[in-house]
């Protein structure tokens, strides 16, 4: 164990036990930015990560938007009807 001072938590420094981070990255594209209008979610996926490096844990899915894909929406993401 690392008992050297570390910087904790909102970055404050701490000297006690360096503590093991895990977030989840999230990332979800989508046919555009206005539900209201009809755009929907295309893809989810994300990655874990522990101590700032890939776990080699990650979930990825395409989700059917029961809609067409704008073409300025493939332009950005790639992501076609074809694609599923």
């Amino acid at each position: 164990m690392d008992f050297a001072p570390t910087r904790g938590f909102a970055g404050r420094r701490t000297d006690s036990i360096r503590i093991m981070t895990r977030e989840i990255v999230l990332d979800t594209e989508t046919t555009g930015f206005d539900p209201k209008t009809g755009d929907r979610l295309i893809e989810v996926g994300c990655i874990e990560i522990e101590d700032l490096l890939p776990t080699g844990r990650m979930y990825h899915s395409l989700v059917h938007p029961e809609r067409l894909i704008p073409p300025d929406a493939i332009r950005v993401h790639g992501i076609t009807e074809r694609s599923g």
